[in-house]
């Protein structure tokens, strides 16, 4: 399972709250199931995002994809 992205919560008031919410309950099934979980938030911040201040830039995407292989080489 994968984590929601960082958002603008000036842009987008009150997402940031529900955003945490719903990763909570994603790494609890990840726990319960036993699947691995990707926190994006664990790798970018909120400069990786566009000037719409929702989607990730090329940079935020550039720095997912080490962790991202690395956790799929331990999956496969």
């Amino acid at each position: 399972l994968i984590s929601t992205s960082h958002i603008s919560d000036e842009l987008f008031p009150g997402t940031e709250k529900q955003f945490y919410g719903a990763d909570c309950l994603l790494k609890g099934m990840a726990l319960q199931e036993n699947v691995s979980f990707f926190d994006i938030k664990a790798y970018t911040t909120g400069t990786h995002l566009l000037k719409d201040k929702f989607h990730l830039n090329a940079d935020g995407h550039q720095v997912l994809i080490e962790p991202f292989a690395k956790l799929l080489k331990g999956v496969f």
